[in-house]
């Protein structure tokens, strides 16, 4: 699926890189290479928008992986029509447990 971020005339944003422990080094690596290997990202060298990796502490002491977009949030033109609320959406199956894929 291809999508598009709306910009419009705004420079790009270029965070300057944070310093992460060197521990947490090979876990973000591995998080990029799987994202990668699954075709979730791509390679991309030379860009000139740059958003940092953030590792979060979970309640269960594991890390999770997350880019910070504040930045880039910042600059993208609103879409007018948002998606739907999820409980819309739940009211709207009445009750049905099974729902047929059509292609």
């Amino acid at each position: 699926m291809d999508h598009k971020i709306e910009t419009l005339d705004s420079r790009p944003v270029r965070q300057a890189l944070w310093k992460h422990p060197v521990a947490y080094l090979p876990l973000i690596d591995e998080y990029g290479q799987g994202m990668q290997d699954n075709g979730i990202t791509e390679p991309r060298t030379g860009s000139e928008w740059v958003s940092n990796v953030v590792l979060v502490r979970k309640k269960d002491n594991t890390l999770h992986y997350c880019i910070d977009y504040r930045g880039l949030n910042a600059v993208t033109t609103k879409a007018n029509y948002p998606l739907p609320r999820i409980d819309a959406c739940h009211d709207c199956l009445g009750g049905n447990t099974f729902f047929p894929h059509w292609t």
